[in-house]
């Protein structure tokens, strides 16, 4: 089961460790930082591939990484 919020909240938190603006992770991403704001509240799910960038951009250890997928309610297959 998806839970938008909460994968919002884990990106939003990831960002503030590495003190990160939106518009620094959203180029970093490659989406614009509207569409940044709208995953952090917990308004769109993102799509895999826009998840494993954002995994990769924050550099994610696996559990964390994986905790974001199953949040999402995909498998974890994509994770790298």
């Amino acid at each position: 089961m998806k839970d938008l919020k909460n994968i919002g909240d884990k990106v939003k938190q990831a960002r503030g460790q590495y003190k990160l603006s939106q518009t620094d992770l959203a180029a970093a991403v490659g989406i614009d930082t509207t569409l940044l704001s709208k995953i952090e509240n917990g308004h769109v799910q993102p799509t895999p591939e826009q998840l494993q960038s954002l995994i990769d951009a924050l550099e994610l250890e696996l559990p964390k990484a994986l905790e974001l997928w199953n949040l999402s309610g995909r498998p974890a297959g994509f994770v790298a």
